[in-house]
């Protein structure tokens, strides 16, 4: 009896291992399908945050500066800024604002990188990345938004000694133009107004860089774009200054 009853425990013992293990296989499986319907959902949602953000924009971006999704990455984003006063009057400067894939969670601060080319203290002369971490150390979605940072791209282009004065050296990413701002005030206009000038040149250039600007390596296409202006554009110009009553510049 004991020589027949034992291998048939060795086989109930061994379909019980193999039992066992599928379903933990099994639970790991479904554990892992949860985990990625828990990731997408939450990818969505944070699209979806961005998308309710972007859209408020258009009612409190600061004047002068536009930005527009790239057409396959919704955190990318292609701007410019039109400066109309002070040393970069007269600037169109173009930039690349990099959403990480986190935002808007904690930690999340995004990045700018001009791609036209800016003389300023606080851009890389070779990279054209703008220095964002002392104006936002620690992003807090609570209290940090895209318009936030916005605000704060047009801001640089009207800082003032005062607030350069004040400004860690180890936060400049261009030294060399600070000192210049402060102490050589005709020699920095100088070097603005050329720069804005090229701005101004290559305003019609695509926006990867090209035509006077730092390269880029971003292959993400992007939406915006200048065309040169036309007979018909003056023309509906004039024609909108009189129903206006004024002139349109």
């Amino acid at each position: 009896g004991s020589s027949e009853t034992e291998p048939t425990s060795r086989r109930e013992l061994a379909q019980t291992h193999k039992m066992s293990s599928a379903s933990t296989a099994a639970s790991a499986s479904a554990a892992s399908v949860a985990a990625e319907g828990v990731h997408e959902e939450s990818k969505t949602l944070r699209v979806y945050k961005l998308l309710i953000e972007y859209k408020q924009l258009a009612h409190i971006a600061p004047r002068g500066v536009y930005v527009l999704p790239s057409f396959d990455d919704m955190f990318l984003w292609h701007g410019v800024i039109f400066v109309r006063r002070g040393h970069y009057g007269g600037g169109i400067f173009k930039f690349r604002y990099q959403l990480p894939p986190t935002y808007p969670s904690i930690g999340s601060r995004p990045s700018v990188v001009f791609t036209s080319r800016v003389y300023h203290p606080l851009v890389h002369p070779d990279s054209g990345e703008l220095e964002l971490h002392n104006a936002f150390p620690n992003w807090d979605p609570t209290q940090h938004f895209n318009v936030s940072v916005l605000t704060f791209i047009k801001k640089i282009f009207y800082l003032k000694d005062v607030d350069l004065v004040g400004y860690p050296d180890d936060r400049c990413f261009d030294p060399l133009a600070k000192r210049l701002c402060l102490d050589d005030k005709p020699e920095f206009r100088r070097r603005c107004q050329e720069l804005v000038a090229r701005s101004q040149e290559t305003v019609y250039d695509d926006n990867k860089g090209g035509g006077g600007g730092w390269s880029s390596s971003s292959s993400s296409s992007g939406p915006l774009a200048f065309s040169r202006p036309q007979p018909a554009h003056e023309a509906l110009r004039k024609t909108l200054a009189g129903l206006s009553g004024g002139s349109l510049t």
